[in-house]
């Protein structure tokens, strides 16, 4: 199979390593890598020289990698970042369809949870947006488990609940919590650029099928080190 060619785009260099051990080189080309605050002009990556690009330069990239996939990651001030940069780069002649976005929201806590919920059971668990912040498990005098999540629309808290009820012993579960917001009956993560990536967490947590072509390309991508975090059973 062909490689799939890539321009990973990093806002802050902070983030660069992250973003490169989440690659999987064995299916990613590595054509380019924009990235401010280095004075290195290439990058050995499997024993390839890959050149580092400035922003400055991008429109002219843009017309030597119109057919790439360019990937966004890191951020400067929050994943609002994701959506300017994406912005900028169809106006520098990227096409849209092109652009993915690379900031990989993974949350380990909630996969440990969800691994402990299959393993141990519980009397009731949560789901929801804000709920994993706002609840307060302790206060609640029976054995639960937080599986809400920051972005979590109402389709990935369904499944979860779905794969939960699959796992564990019937009727073991007495009720279930579930954060809801105003917004909740019509949000749906996968159509906010910033946030679609989220998904990728509950593709591989609750071995669920790709739901677009971003979550498709997603999946094959990502690196193993990034799948093991989902492989890991939690004590």
């Amino acid at each position: 199979m062909a490689k799939i060619n890539v321009v990973l785009v990093v806002l802050n260099n902070r983030y660069f390593d992250r973003a490169m051990g989440s690659l999987n080189f064995e299916v990613v080309n590595l054509s380019a890598i924009v990235i401010e605050g280095t004075n290195a002009n290439f990058l050995n990556v499997e024993g390839k020289q890959v050149p580092i690009i400035s922003f400055a330069m991008i429109r002219n990239l843009a017309k030597s990698e119109r057919n790439s996939v360019w990937l966004i990651s890191g951020r400067i001030n929050g994943i609002g970042d994701l959506y300017k940069m994406k912005k900028f780069l169809i106006s520098n002649g990227v096409a849209e369809g092109n652009i993915i976005n690379f900031e990989l929201l993974i949350t380990p806590e909630w996969v440990a949870n969800l691994r402990y919920i299959e393993k141990h059971g519980a009397d009731f668990f949560a789901t929801g947006i804000n709920a994993e912040t706002e609840l307060d498990l302790k206060a609640i005098p029976c054995k639960g488990v937080n599986l809400a999540g920051a972005n979590q629309d109402l389709r990935q808290g369904y499944l979860t609940a779905k794969h939960v009820f699959e796992h564990v012993k019937p009727g073991t579960i007495k009720f279930v919590l579930i954060g809801l917001e105003p917004y909740s009956f019509r949000y749906d993560n996968a159509k906010s650029f910033s946030v679609c990536s989220r998904n990728l967490q509950y593709m591989l947590a609750l071995d669920l099928p790709p739901k677009t072509f971003h979550d498709r390309l997603l999946r094959v991508i990502v690196s193993d080190d990034v799948k093991n975090i989902f492989a890991t059973t939690a004590e």
